[in-house]
């Protein structure tokens, strides 16, 4: 049984591919064939993501990541050479579950799933972020991966260090 905490982590991985996550998100992704770290995040990570709610009508949007959510369900499921990892977090009433897949070709495959029983409208959603995602082979190129808008992401080159954003 998994206990959600900072300090608290799980490797999840298959032939290629060995990532640690905690119950906020992904600490670290390395290949595994040729030695390549491609994700290392520091303790005090951003979370794997960032969605922005809000009432309906013309309310203020509020944005809410999974430090404030609570970890319902931690799952890792082998079959073959694919491992998944899914994630189920209650945040505000609303149900958000994050899936990993690890393929053999050393692809991950991410999916967001959300349940909102609620009237708040989703007005906008960050996913997935990985924090001290490196390009190159020296830290001057660290940075975040943060997805912009859906099918499409952007590497911000941080004001400061990695992992220290704030939404």
């Amino acid at each position: 049984e998994y206990q959600s905490g900072p300090k608290n982590f799980r490797v999840v991985e298959n032939s290629r591919i060995r990532m640690e996550v905690d119950s906020y998100g992904v600490r670290s992704i390395m290949d595994k064939q040729n030695g390549i770290s491609f994700c290392k995040a520091p303790a005090l990570h951003a979370s794997l993501l960032k969605v922005v709610i809000k009432d309906p009508g013309p309310a203020a949007p509020e944005a809410y990541d999974l430090y404030g959510a609570v970890l319902e369900d931690f799952q890792i499921k082998t079959e073959g050479d694919t491992t998944t990892l899914r994630m189920t977090h209650r945040l505000n009433g609303m149900f958000l579950t994050t899936e990993a897949k690890l393929l053999p070709s050393a692809q991950i495959e991410w999916r967001l799933f959300m349940d909102t029983p609620t009237a708040r409208e989703v007005a906008q959603v960050f996913f997935p972020i990985l924090p001290g995602f490196q390009v190159g082979e020296t830290n001057e190129n660290n940075t975040c991966l943060v997805p912009v808008d859906w099918g499409r992401g952007d590497f911000v080159k941080p004001a400061r260090p990695v992992g220290t954003y704030d939404y």
